[in-house]
């Protein structure tokens, strides 16, 4: 699919259609249980393919096991459009970040069909990050801080499953339910009723038809600030973004911040869409910001 880019975006224009592109890459299923394909820890992190729900897979990459302290944990959700959900754009910042001792699950999620319409991909996504805890701690490491990142529509998707995970955990995960302790997102957007027809497939029809579904679609839905758990925020955008304007992740970092969230801003100058989630890019940035991130207890 060809996406044209959008070329101006006035800085009053909060209803204009935001165009994304998608990640057309291709990626493997193999094992079911993580558990049962991870080698011993030993002096190189280990790599395996398993599905955490059935057909829905992710790439779990363990670092080498030297002491046994606590370990951060990285889901990275892809982009796509809400309408594919490749991962394998991610494998190279999932390498980088397992390279410094960080375990990381690369996952995907279902969509594009009319069996998979919103909330089934951010029901998977907040199943993801149970199955990462549960696939972690399976794997004897203790796993926290535990973080979402996510790209382009995995950013919006990722959000949901980090601020209203209460209302996107599906009967079908079978994993125990466990904290989100950050969350980032990489040229992202959060609220659908600006995207225009990349959200219909997903959302089985347009914002002025399905009124309640798109506000549910919503981040800012969830952000209801007072008694929360508490929740570190890395928003990333590149200056240079050909489909979706800074002030959309500015805006959006400044909603965190009302309502209470810790909320960092990371602007990279001369970076484009698909650049954010680069691991030459964005690894060094992320690696600074979770050395910062509260890790709360594991439930």
């Amino acid at each position: 699919m060809t996406l044209n880019p959008v070329t101006t975006w006035p800085r009053t224009s909060r209803t204009a259609r935001v165009i994304l592109a998608t990640c057309a890459l291709a990626a493997a299923l193999s094992v079911a249980n993580p558990a049962s394909a991870v080698a011993p820890a030993g002096t190189k992190p280990t790599f395996t393919t398993w599905e955490y729900l059935p057909g829905v897979a992710a790439d779990l990459y363990l670092p080498a096991r030297r002491t046994p302290h606590r370990v951060p944990l990285v889901v990275l959700v892809p982009g796509g459009g809400w309408q594919t959900a490749d991962r394998s754009g991610l494998g190279q910042l999932a390498e980088a970040l397992v390279a410094k001792g960080i375990a990381v699950n690369n996952v995907t999620y279902r969509v594009g069909t009319e069996a998979s319409r919103f909330p089934v991909p951010a029901q998977d996504v907040t199943c993801a990050v149970d199955a990462s805890v549960a696939a972690l701690k399976r794997a004897g490491f203790h796993p926290g801080p535990v973080v979402l990142v996510g790209h382009s529509a995995g950013a919006h998707l990722s959000s949901l499953a980090a601020f209203g995970a209460a209302s996107f955990r599906s009967p079908a995960c079978r994993y125990p339910h466990s904290q989100v302790d950050g969350w980032v997102g990489l040229s992202g957007i959060y609220d659908l009723t600006v995207v225009g027809q990349w959200s219909w497939t997903m959302m089985g029809g347009t914002a002025e038809e399905l009124p309640d579904l798109y506000a549910g679609a919503a981040t800012g839905t969830y952000l209801v600030g007072g008694r929360r758990t508490h929740i570190d925020a890395l928003v990333v955008h590149g200056t240079a973004d050909e489909l979706i304007p800074t002030f959309i992740a500015t805006d959006f970092a400044t909603l965190l911040r009302e309502r209470g969230y810790d909320t960092q801003v990371e602007l990279i100058d001369g970076a484009g869409h698909n650049d954010t989630y680069q691991a030459p890019v964005i690894a060094d940035a992320l690696l600074r910001w979770l050395g910062q991130v509260e890790d709360q207890p594991r439930r």
